[in-house]
Formats: structure tokens, sequence, C-alpha cells
């Protein structure tokens, strides 16, 4: 039956010659999944690519024309 703890997995075993009980105690070793990461970030920034290269939409386009443009302050000599 495993057993785990954090870091270390143990089980005990019967050895199949001898018929004697043992104890199997390993460590585990956590690896990161750069490849996931970067593959899921990737997609986003490819979204986000698309987004901004998509025409507007008629709608934002129509509030955009009816806005009027920025005035800028006039300097005081």
């Amino acid at each position: 039956v495993p057993t785990s703890s954090s870091d270390i997995d143990f089980y005990i075993d019967v050895d199949a010659a001898s018929g004697r009980e043992m104890v199997i105690v390993s460590d585990t070793v956590h690896t990161k999944q750069h490849a996931d990461y970067l593959a899921r970030h990737i997609v986003k920034l490819e979204g986000i690519i698309r987004d901004l290269e998509a025409p507007a939409a008629p709608a934002a386009a129509a509030v955009a024309g009816a806005l009027p443009a920025p005035s800028r302050p006039q300097a005081a000599y």
C-alpha cells in the first residue's frame, strides 16, 4: 500500500524469493512544467494580438466618432 508524505514515498512489499517484508523508500522529485506554462502564455499572447489586429466593432466606431476631439490647453505667455 503506497503512502505519500511530502517529499518521501514509501511502501511495504514482500520479497517473493525469501518471503521477508521490505520497506521501500524513495525520494520524490517534483519537476516544473515549463513547457505547459509557456504554451498557455503563448496562446494568451496570440489572442491579445488577434484582438488588437481585428477591425473595430461598428458600435465602438460609432461611439468613438460621437466623442469630441480632446482640446489642447493654451500656453500662457
